[in-house]
């Protein structure tokens, strides 16, 4: 027979204030009852196991001793208002509380005075909440918020810094949108939103934080823009410098207006224990031993959206995944197993919308409990934690492949997975901009057809530019089957079942530029949750930074292949198309040509202009080589103002040549440059054929440049067999070298050089000699070329310094001039490397021999190499005390400027000028006005002349007719050995 309802009310009645005084004895969180005292009058299990006390230590105890010293003054002034008076508004409070055992946990505490029937405060209900394990995820997720400081700007919640003095430093855009006030408006201006009322609160707060006690999630009240008022709840710590000194403060702000406004009314509408029980935020659940509902309390319907009475007499297996079904009779089974044990785990629960819900299980078997008789499960809904863990595991995941350098369609890839395993039958994919175009980049589970369509704005004008427009602005399309924007593709959308979509836009950080769009669509009429917006806002972030990584990786690779002023490719691209060229010759049996290009007097033209202008002229020169070469040829930037064109395959010589002629007529037209019109010409070396390497290709055409230049420059020449056993000869020849100093092959000899006054010999010159084993006695000239290309000049060079210093010493003596000295040539080389300076002095001082009396020897193309790495080079030797010499003065750039800028000491003319001075012809007479204005103009600037390459006796008398100071050359002697030198010292002058 049914059970009649009437007759059972009596019973269920019973029942439900039973359950009250089980749910308060068995609830999982800690319940007391306090009198107006503070007193503990009765307490939960929970509150005693909270606190780490046992019931007898609490009962009849105030629980206000159990405060921390702050807090005591404030909950006794609470009591003492609640006292005879009608209750008063709920009180909570957290903190880290430290137990007896030395444990600590965080405690939530809610306090409301009860009222008896006549409407008086007479008792309080004190609840604790521990949430230790959700206070210690809470910090973990900050703790990774700030590791990822690129979303600080896309941060959801008002993120500002100030300084020591309550300016603002950082203001990010959460922050404008909660306090009214842009970022522009509020850096640099003292916090806006502290009202005057509240400035001693504000001060007491920062000299808190600045002690080392920061403000976890405290509640304060500020104001907006509009002058409104906000709550407030803060996360502020001190930034400290490198020497642990603060130097601002950082905070982070939740607007909790809206929640504590409805919290506030909430508990307003609390009354004693039913009111707490239906407030609860887990729900406590009364099942038998099949597991059916008896009796359901707290949060029902936020946990899984059901009304309160809903599971009454349902089974809980009703409510959970399939997927899990073993899981939760395990749970259950255990429960029966073992009386009094808490058992927990995790398990899916269906929500009243019909998608799952992840929520935390734990139970307890009071069935023995004659109070009880029954299951006690408590219900938490964590489905928002496990999001965002599952959020923070796959942006990580994302964050991994942008940092080793994933392929980008791989990375765009994983970020669309990410967006549709976060939003249920969804599918989404990437589309950047490129252009005026939307290329779809990642994402694969978009139809190709609807790809198609939402890719080619062209294909339904006007409708078309609608496919555009959902990269500009958010978008949220609830039904496509009516919506406009999507007209141009509705009937794919509703061919694949596609119901509803949105578009963001993906933007750029740094300068706000729209990259594209993530585009989402769903299999129903919806639009996206909170949580799946806040997964595309992320995702949407992370597509900016993979891009831009991308675009950033692009731009580096360019740069390490191309050269930085003019595009063109550089060295090393050049030569890995010169490697494949030279293999694809070597396959087809085609050729190969090079063209060596060097502008002619590149340096004195960046010299007089500077190098800005210089640069100008190098761009300009690059521009007009692109035109004059094929599309399919490579023009490379080789070094300075050295260019080279690789022609791979050419229709025999003329196409190479017609290059060169194409090149040779732009350069007749002039270089319109801000300093006016600058021409220029280019000695150019040429190379056809298949060489065995890129370096050999490149060597052949640099000799035949060279070559153009030693014929008088603006020409091109060939490289051809008679080259190329030139350049076979050096090859050998700078073989031979390697070895020529261990065999110690060089021989150093001098050259006098007297006073012209009266013949004396005051010094010499020392003179290097090869003594090759089968070439014979090698003089400079036929070497010191292969010594400068392969480096060998500055060993050779310091042994010349080092061994006419030990000849000299011990051969001064007996020299008639105290003041005798040594001259020894230096290379462009030996100048330029670090130390140099440091190196003659060093030399000098082993063979003490005075600075004042070694003249360093350099031709006037050697200072003209680098300008200002020659002269501080000089100034650095002339600083030990050395002199310095320009050798054979008037064959290069000869320029009073030079002798004016250089600190040199002596000049010395070139013998091709001496040599016609006392002939009668026309020429040699112009040769004498040479010598004689050289002479003039160095004496106006107070420096000594030498005379190279006297001969004749003639030549010696006009010498001193124009007042030279001293000569060299055959009249006096032949560069001879240490030894035979002596003799020369030892006769009195007799050239006179």
């Amino acid at each position: 027979m049914p059970n009649d309802p009437v007759s059972d009310a009596p019973r269920h009645a019973e029942l439900s204030a039973d359950g009250i005084e089980v749910a308060f004895r068995h609830a999982p969180t800690g319940m007391a009852v306090i009198d107006l005292d503070g007193r503990a009058l009765t307490v939960s299990p929970v509150f005693c196991t909270l606190l780490g006390r046992p019931e007898t230590d609490l009962l009849g105890r105030s629980l206000v001793d159990l405060l921390q010293p702050r807090q005591v003054e404030a909950v006794r002034q609470w009591i003492d208002r609640a006292a005879g008076r009608a209750p008063g508004r709920p009180v909570r409070a957290e903190a880290w509380l430290t137990r007896p055992d030395g444990t600590r946990r965080w405690l939530v505490v809610d306090a409301v005075m009860l009222a008896d029937v006549s409407g008086r405060s007479r008792y309080g209900l004190v609840q604790l909440h521990d949430r230790t394990e959700s206070k210690t995820m809470e910090e973990a997720l900050r703790g990774s918020q700030e590791e990822l400081s690129a979303l600080v700007d896309s941060a959801p919640v008002a993120i500002y810094m100030v300084d020591l003095d309550g300016r603002v430093l950082l203001w990010n855009p959460a922050a404008e949108n909660t306090f009214g006030w842009s970022a522009a408006e509020a850096v640099g201006e003292i916090l806006p939103i502290v009202q005057e009322d509240r400035l001693e609160e504000f001060a007491a707060f920062r000299r808190r934080i600045l002690d080392g006690h920061p403000l976890i999630g405290v509640v304060v009240e500020r104001r907006r823009r509009d002058g409104q008022p906000i709550d407030l709840e803060l996360w502020t710590s001190a930034v400290h410098d490198a020497d642990g000194r603060p130097t601002a403060i950082m905070a982070v702000a939740v607007d909790a207006t809206e929640r504590l406004r409805a919290e506030a009314a909430l508990r307003t509408s609390e009354h004693r224990w039913q009111a707490v029980f239906r407030n609860i935020s887990d729900t406590v659940t009364i099942i038998d031993r099949d597991g059916e509902v008896k009796l359901t309390t707290g949060q029902t319907k936020k946990i899984l959206g059901y009304p309160r009475g809903y599971w009454h007499g349902r089974s809980l297996f009703d409510l959970g995944h399939p997927d899990e079904a073993d899981r939760a009779r395990d749970l259950l089974a255990e429960l029966l197993a073992e009386p009094g044990r808490e058992v927990a785990s995790e398990l899916r629960g269906r929500h009243a919308a019909g998608h799952w819900e992840h929520l935390s299980v734990t139970g307890v078997n009071l069935l023995e409990d004659p109070d009880v008789g029954a299951l006690v499960i408590t219900t938490s809904n964590i489905t928002a934690v496990k999001l965002v863990e599952r959020l923070l595991t796959d942006q990580a995941h994302i964050l991994e492949l942008i940092a080793r350098n994933a392929p980008l369609e791989e990375t765009l890839g994983s970020i669309s997975t990410m967006v549709e395993q976060h939003a249920d039958g969804s599918r989404a994919g990437i589309l950047l901009l490129e252009g005026e175009r939307l290329v779809p980049r990642g994402g694969h589970s978009l139809p190709l057809d609807l790809l198609h369509r939402i890719t080619t704005p062209e294909i339904a004008e006007p409708e078309g530019a609608a496919v555009l427009e959902v990269t500009q602005r958010p978008v949220e399309v609830r039904d496509t089957s009516t919506d406009p924007l999507v007209r141009h593709c509705r009937d794919v959308l509703r061919a694949h079942g596609l119901l509803a979509m949105s578009s963001v836009p993906i933007v750029e950080q740094a300068n706000g530029d729209v990259l594209g769009a993530i585009t989402t669509f769903y299999d129903s009429n919806r639009g996206p949750t909170d949580h799946e917006r806040r997964v595309v806002e992320v995702a949407a972030n992370l597509v900016s930074i993979a891009v831009k990584r991308q675009a950033a990786e692009s731009r580096l690779a360019h740069q390490a292949l191309h050269d930085d002023l003019t595009g063109l490719p550089n060295r090393t691209l050049l030569m890995d198309r010169l490697e494949q060229a030279v293999t694809r010759a070597e396959t087809s049996g085609r050729s190969v040509a090079v063209l060596f290009i060097d502008l002619d007097r590149f340096k004195v033209v960046n010299d007089s202009l500077g190098h800005g202008p210089g640069d100008e002229l190098l761009v300009a020169f690059a521009d007009r080589l692109r035109a004059a070469v094929r599309p399919e040829d490579t023009i490379a930037r080789f070094g300075g103002d050295e260019f080279v064109v690789l022609c791979e395959q050419p229709a025999g010589s003329r196409t190479i040549f017609a290059i060169a002629e194409r090149l040779d007529r732009a350069l007749t037209e002039p270089f319109n440059l801000d300093g006016g019109e600058v021409f220029l010409t280019a000695s150019m070396g040429l190379v056809i054929g298949a060489e065995p390497s890129p370096d050999a290709l490149l060597r052949n055409a640099d000799a035949a440049m060279y070559r153009a230049k030693e014929r008088g420059r603006n020409r091109l020449e060939v490289f051809d067999d008679r080259m190329r056993a030139a350049a076979v000869a050096r090859l050998n020849l700078g073989n031979d070298l390697r070895r020529a100093l261990e065999r110690s092959e060089f021989t150093v000899l001098h050259q006098p050089i007297v006073d012209v006054a009266t013949t004396a010999v005051v010094g010499s010159e020392a003179l290097v000699r090869w003594n090759h084993p089968t070439r014979g006695v090698l003089k400079p000239e036929d070497f010191m070329a292969v010594t400068e290309e392969t480096g060998m000049v500055v060993t050779l060079g310091e042994w010349v310094l080092d061994e006419s210093l030990r000849q000299i010493r011990a051969l001064a003596d007996r020299a008639a001039s105290p003041s005798f000295s040594l001259s020894v040539n230096l290379s462009a080389r030996q100048l330029g490397i670090a130390g140099m300076a440091d190196r003659v002095a060093e030399r000098l001082a082993a063979h003490d021999w005075p600075p004042d009396r070694l003249c360093l020897e350099l031709t006037e193309s050697v200072l003209m190499d680098d300008l200002d790495v020659t002269l501080g080079a000089l100034l650095e030797l002339k600083a030990h005390g050395v002199r310095l010499s320009i050798d054979d003065f008037g064959t290069g750039y000869s320029s009073l400027t030079y002798l004016q800028r250089f600190p040199v000491d002596l000049v010395k003319i070139d013998q091709s000028f001496v040599a016609g001075i006392d002939s009668p012809r026309k020429d040699d007479d112009e040769r004498g006005t040479i010598v004689r204005a050289v002479v003039s103009m160095a004496h106006a600037l107070g420096l000594r002349v030498v005379a190279e390459g006297v001969e004749r006796a003639e030549q010696l008398a006009l010498l001193r007719a124009l007042d030279c100071d001293l000569a060299q050359g055959y009249l006096f002697s032949e560069p001879v050995t240490a030894d035979a030198f002596v003799a020369l010292l030892d006769e009195p002058p007799r050239w006179g």
